[in-house]
């Protein structure tokens, strides 16, 4: 049975079967020692008791909140038919816009309580509470049995980092279909934890049903206004503030029809933080809370006031079809096995509403094992949007078709070292912020070394496809310029059988007029170094990235006669063992002070000057 309240002129209305009636402006019998009773007055007082309850850890308070909210419901009796019913569906419209529709969104109708029990928390019948906040209308009906899911985590650097490979790990768990083993999910993780990059994967990998972002949230002041925020992070590490509009324009024309923003505070309507450099929202860990979860650190919201913000899921709802968030700060924990049990069910053909309420039992089951601390099992709110309220898949439905198997990729054009494809380079994010970091800050290289296999070359391709307005140049085996720029050099002119020259200035390490070309340091320890050049590279080779191609075409150009004359030359010198880092020093003012870095491997033949100024160059 289906009950539906909405604010209209200044009152609320309830709609239950075919019966319409406006709701009392008081309580009956009235609390005692209540200020004056209006619906937007008692619709405040709750909301406001609620969040006392919640930043404060007394769910003590819980039961009273959720027995005056149905007593209200219920006044003249008009509800026991709905409340004995085996599948109770709670509708708040708030399409209103008036301060009372914002109320009636805001009370936290979810902690309904009939003095015997919370209604929401009775496994016999269903609970479904939900918000919509633009008038119902047709959704798109689902395509396929199966679903496709966005997953992307962030934590800025400074902020308490989520437990995210968890969280993924259990819902791939979680949505494989128990009989055959199948995944009933098809997931994609966004490893950047950019916006950015968030808005290009979701609009060239898709299309996706499930957006889910695990990251921090909060409400701060942004440009002087009470607002609420994300924090994603940048390329570098840092805090990416995004607000709805931002992440509203990163989505761009077709958003997904479920946004799940696993943040907190991301479903609270409250008042800023004090101060946004050191926001302190976050998911509380379970690390923290394993020895006492009513001793983990909270967060301290700031007291509800006049000038309160719209939640960002309310905001989001305007555009997507379905939005979850948090009415407070979550243990990362409580939301990890909300997740779990949510996309169980949707998987399953659920609709978002009975798969939230399914998710709610989940949070409880999950603090009966000992896995989380189940306090925040009320704090999920969900959000209906233009065509919301059906189901993302269907089971009668065909499954999708099978991607095809991504090609290999290669980081050489000879295709001798095998790279993590797009889809498959996860978990070093961390490695990557700091490579960006290292060249925002004007760093001449980087070096990335450690045992075989482990990703060497991958983390350097990723970040090839990071690094803007470079070009990549990948050195293997051979190190003569030739062979780093053959788009860009002539074939040197060298008949068969020639004797081979040295250069003019036959001093070893220096060009002519004696300039010091290059200079030498020997590791003998270690496995073999990746060493990049203008941007990083490595893995069984070194590469590096020509920058602004402004300032490589005239050098080359003046250089082309000398290119021709370019000849190679065996060091007579015994090779050094282990790997070898060389400096070079160019003749041009911009590389003087930062030099680009190559690495050569035992027996292997050294440049001469000339081919020592090509790699500068390049």
């Amino acid at each position: 049975m289906k009950l539906c309240i909405e604010a209209r002129d200044g009152q609320v209305w309830r709609h239950v079967g075919d019966h319409s009636a406006p709701l009392p402006n008081c309580l009956q019998p009235p609390r005692d020692a209540a200020p004056p009773e209006t619906p937007l007055g008692l619709l405040e007082d709750w909301a406001r008791r609620y969040d006392r309850a919640v930043r404060f850890g007394d769910p003590d308070q819980l039961p009273a909140i959720g027995s005056e909210l149905l007593a209200w419901l219920d006044q003249g009796g008009a509800l026991q038919a709905w409340i004995s019913d085996g599948h109770r569906e709670l509708e708040v419209l708030g399409t209103g816009g008036d301060a009372v529709a914002d109320a009636l969104l805001a009370a936290p109708w979810e902690i309904l309580h009939d003095k015997t029990a919370f209604l929401a928390l009775d496994r016999m019948k269903n609970f479904l509470p939900l918000r919509r906040v633009v008038p119902e209308g047709p959704g798109a009906a689902p395509g396929h049995r199966d679903l496709s899911m966005l997953f992307m985590a962030a934590a800025p650097e400074g902020q308490h980092e989520l437990d995210y490979e968890a969280e993924e790990a259990a819902i791939l768990e979680a949505t494989r279909d128990r009989n055959t083993g199948r995944p009933l999910v098809h997931l994609a993780v966004e490893e950047s934890g950019e916006l950015e990059v968030l808005g290009d994967r979701h609009k060239t990998a898709g299309p996706f049903e499930i957006l889910h972002l695990s990251c921090h949230g909060d409400i701060g002041k942004v440009g002087g206004e009470t607002r609420p925020v994300l924090l994603l992070e940048t390329a570098t590490g840092g805090e990416d503030i995004v607000t709805p509009e931002k992440l509203t324009g990163a989505l761009g024309q077709t958003p997904p029809p479920l946004l799940f923003l696993s943040a907190c505070r991301t479903g609270q309507r409250g008042a800023a933080s004090d101060g946004l450099p050191a926001l302190d929202g976050r998911r509380e860990g379970l690390a923290e809370a394993a020895a006492s979860f009513a001793a983990a650190p909270r967060r301290e919201a700031a007291a509800p006031a006049p000038g309160l913000t719209e939640p960002f899921a309310r905001q989001m709802a305007l555009r997507v079809p379905h939005v979850l968030g948090w009415d407070g700060s979550v243990y990362d924990a409580d939301a990890a096995a909300f997740a779990q049990a949510l996309y169980a069910g949707l998987a399953r053909g659920e609709t978002v509403a009975y798969a939230a309420a399914r998710a709610r039992h989940g949070v409880i089951d999950a603090a009966a094992q000992g896995r989380a601390p189940g306090q925040h099992w009320h704090l999920a709110r969900v959000y209906l949007g233009p065509g919301g309220g059906g189901r993302p898949c269907d089971p009668a439905k065909p499954a999708r078709p099978a991607p095809p198997p991504a090609a290999p990729r290669f980081l050489d054009a000879e295709k001798r070292i095998r790279v993590a494809g797009r889809g498959e380079f996860v978990g070093r994010r961390r490695q990557l912020q700091r490579l960006r970091r290292g060249f925002a800050g004007e760093a001449p290289g980087a070096l990335i070394h450690g045992l075989g296999n482990l990703g060497k070359s991958s983390l350097a391709a990723r970040l090839a496809d990071r690094m803007e307005g470079h070009q990549l140049a990948v050195v293997v085996d051979r190190y003569d310029g030739l062979s780093i720029l053959p788009d860009r050099t002539p074939e040197p002119r060298v008949r068969r059988g020639a004797p081979r020259h040295r250069p003019r200035d036959r001093r070893r390490g220096r060009g002519p007029g004696g300039a010091r070309s290059c200079a030498c340091h020997t590791r003998r320890a270690g496995p073999p170094a990746k060493t990049p050049g203008a941007c990083p590279k490595g893995g069984g080779g070194e590469t590096g990235s020509r920058g602004d191609q402004s300032r490589w075409h005239d050098p080359l150009r003046r250089n082309g006669d000398q290119l021709d004359g370019a000849r190679h030359r065996s060091d007579p010198r015994p090779p050094a063992f282990g790997s070898t880092q060389i400096g070079f020093r160019n003749p041009c003012a911009d590389f003087h002070r930062h030099p680009p870095v190559l690495r050569f491997r035992p027996s292997q033949s050294l440049f001469n000057y000339h081919d020592l100024r090509l790699v500068s160059l390049a």
